[in-house]
């Protein structure tokens, strides 16, 4: 999945998010074949399967 140039919320403002509500970002990247970045976040207690 990819985005056009300043299409997105910007990653300081995800961080920001997810940190907010206990998750983590975890980033790989392998040059000159991009980055993968993973969002985890902590599950919500009587939400979900």
């Amino acid at each position: 999945w990819q985005t056009g140039r300043n299409s997105g919320l910007g990653l300081s403002l995800v961080w920001d998010i997810v940190r907010e509500h206990g998750g983590a970002i975890e980033a790989a990247s392998d040059p000159g074949d991009g980055a993968t970045l993973t969002v985890t976040l902590p599950d919500i207690p009587g939400h979900g399967e």
